[in-house]
């Protein structure tokens, strides 16, 4: 038989690179057939056979061309060379080449790349023992599990010298990443979401200034929350803020007395959607214009048309009852915008992340379990999380440099919980812990596996560009947005 092995370099390179910064755990890199458990190397001192058994879904049988996967286990075993496997933490391109052209290439399959853990090396391994008085880890998946291609980094070379450049901007560069502010004449508009009609249409929106500058406001917010907490409103030391940062905690807060005020409608147990919330939506919806101009100050009562729509699609649908990271995008640029027309300034950065962001959190959460919403797109057990996003990508920013805390200990619910108040990323895993039950591996799988990252660098990284490939990048969360004078989809400039 003709065997067709194709080895793709960018791949190769990709799980080298992930392997040495340790966004895939453990301290040897296998590669082997899945399905002849007698190629798994015997020599590794200090490992189980279920721990060395970790990386042998590097290979990925998919579209080999005229290759069987059966007939390639028993007929080539011995060509093969097999069992293989690379244990040098300093394993050079050359030395992979070597190996895996004796074997099988890395196959990318349309956006994700399929993982079969026939145990997580998290769970044995002196590497991942639990020691130092962390508590134990749960037990992880033995099911094939599917990871996301965004969390390889891909590499013409990988990169040996243990240095990896983080994402965050220069300092000082964070207003340069928000757009131009504008002029006194400006001519405000009410924006539209029907522009982005079909899958066809994303490319519109990949190219365009809304993109461009609503992308470059989410890094420049993650580059300033860097290393730091969160705080309530009633701190004795908050930070900065002016009267629209005063005014934005207050309509939160007026929203969240709505809550109290119009309870959730008796329905049958386990069904999503309380009706309650057409009311708290409709009232929202009918005060909306004064609670805009009660926000902007008077020479900015012009921009209530434009920034309207963004605040009230920032709650959640009231015909679907539910609230997904469409929503949450929308109060983003909500803030974007009230940056862009000069209502928040620079030094309002803090208060307006680590202080309004938080609490919009919580008057969101308060919606999502008092009137049962649907998550809105969620892939389930394979979502990072059921409704939001953002809160990771800057809650992890916030926890780089603070040395307390290493990425394997935030799925424990006491450390969640204590850190919840100071950190959005600690905020979101003890909301799961509330909301769902059995081992932190089954229900919130993608975060389990984040959790064996090396540093909140590489996890912050790596929240960037998942979120930019499954929420900017996706069609059915893009086709919802606004887009007027301030979010526009001219062409981005280069």
């Amino acid at each position: 038989m003709n065997y067709d092995l194709s080895l793709s370099t960018q791949w190769l390179h990709g799980a080298v690179t992930a392997w040495h910064q340790k966004l895939l755990p453990g301290p040897l890199l296998f590669l082997q057939h899945f399905s002849t458990p007698g190629w798994l190397p015997s020599a590794a001192p200090g490992y189980s056979s279920t721990a060395r058994a970790e990386f042998l879904s590097w290979i990925i049988f998919r579209d080999l061309g005229s290759a069987d996967v059966e007939d390639l286990g028993e007929d080539r075993s011995e060509d093969l060379g097999l069992p293989c496997f690379i244990s040098s933490l300093h394993a050079t391109k050359s030395l992979v080449d070597s190996v895996l052209s004796k074997t099988v290439g890395l196959v990318k399959t349309n956006e994700l790349v399929e993982f079969k853990f026939i145990n997580a090396l998290r769970g044995g391994g002196p590497a991942h023992s639990g020691g130092g008085g962390r508590p134990p880890r749960p037990p992880p998946l033995a099911t094939p599990l599917l990871v996301p291609s965004y969390q390889i980094t891909r590499m013409s070379e990988p990169n040996t010298s243990g240095s990896f450049r983080a994402p965050f901007p220069k300092r000082g560069r964070t207003s340069e990443m928000m757009g131009s502010p504008v002029s006194e004449d400006h001519r405000f508009e009410t924006p539209t979401k029907k522009l982005i009609e079909h899958g066809s249409d994303l490319s519109l929106w990949l190219a365009s200034s809304a993109y461009q500058e609503y992308l470059g406001f989410l890094k420049a917010m993650n580059t300033v929350c860097r290393g730091k907490v969160c705080k309530v409103p009633e701190d004795p030391s908050p930070y900065p803020h002016n009267e629209v940062g005063t005014a934005l905690l207050s309509l939160l807060d007026k929203l969240n007395q709505w809550i109290d005020e119009i309870p959730p409608e008796e329905i049958l147990l386990g069904r999503f959607g309380n009706k309650a919330f057409k009311t708290w939506y409709a009232r929202f919806e009918k005060e909306s214009p004064d609670l805009i101009q009660g926000i902007l100050p008077s020479t900015l009562h012009q921009a209530a048309q434009e920034l309207g729509p963004y605040l009230l699609d920032s709650f959640g649908n009231a015909t679907r009852i539910d609230y997904g990271t469409g929503h949450e995008m929308a109060f983003v640029m909500f803030l974007y915008c009230l940056f862009r027309v000069g209502a928040l300034q620079t030094e309002h950065q803090l208060h307006t992340i680590l202080t309004v962001f938080p609490r919009y959190l919580e008057v969101c959460r308060r919606l999502q379990v008092t009137y049962r919403f649907e998550p809105a797109g969620s892939r389930g057990v394979w979502a990072l999380d059921d409704f939001q996003f953002v809160p990771f990508i800057w809650g992890s920013s916030q926890m780089v440099g603070q040395g307390r805390i290493s990425p394997d200990q935030f799925p424990d619910p006491e450390v969640a919980s204590r850190g919840a108040r100071e950190n959005m990323f600690l905020s979101c895993i003890h909301f799961i812990h509330q909301g769902k039950s059995g081992p932190f591996s089954e229900h919130s799988n993608q975060l389990w596996n984040i959790s064996g990252a090396q540093s909140w660098t590489k996890i912050n990284e790596g929240m960037i560009k998942m979120y930019k490939d499954e929420v900017m990048g996706k069609w059915p969360v893009i086709q919802h947005v606004f887009f007027g004078t301030l979010l526009t989809l001219e062409p981005a400039k280069k």
